[in-house]
């Protein structure tokens, strides 16, 4: 069995172990805020006793875009610093093998947002959930396909497929 330390990774594999981490951290950090203001009602009174009823498709959509934009940079600053440490092999072209590791895990990871898609649409048919709410679940769903596809290539590349 293959050991795992930093000298016998690639930068193919390192940048696909990278980017699953970044995906699998905004997720973790942006899904379960963003599920709860989902869920909640967002009216209530003021300390003062004046209703207020706060825009939860916009602050919803602020979350979104953060999280997108957050991804983005991790995504930057990882690479850039693999990149230096990886300096001989992050300038070389993608190769056949490299083709099809990317084709495979794509493969996979457009399996898996395809049953996901499904499953929201039958949830929201079949539970009736608000509109805002099954954006979310959709939303989760690519960012689990993204996760999938990273995680893929990366034990694609480990198994020399």
């Amino acid at each position: 069995m293959k050991t795992l330390s930093l000298k016998h990774i690639s930068f193919r594999e390192m940048s696909a172990l990278g980017s699953a981490v970044a995906v699998a951290l905004v997720a973790y950090l942006y899904f379960p805020e963003a599920l709860m203001l989902a869920n909640s009602t967002l009216h209530g009174l003021l300390p003062n006793g004046n209703p207020y009823v706060m825009d939860k498709a916009g602050m919803m959509m602020r979350y979104a875009v953060g999280s997108v934009i957050a991804l983005a940079v991790l995504q930057i600053i990882y690479h850039i610093v693999i990149a230096i440490l990886w300096r001989r092999e992050a300038g070389e072209r993608a190769d056949e093998r490299d083709r099809m590791v990317n084709l495979k895990a794509g493969r996979v990871a457009y399996l898996v947002m395809v049953a996901g898609l499904c499953a929201v649409v039958w949830i929201l048919l079949a539970y009736n959930i608000s509109s805002i709410v099954a954006a979310q679940y959709a939303y989760m769903v690519l960012f689990a396909g993204e996760l999938i596809r990273y995680a893929a290539i990366f034990v694609y590349y480990r198994l020399s497929v």
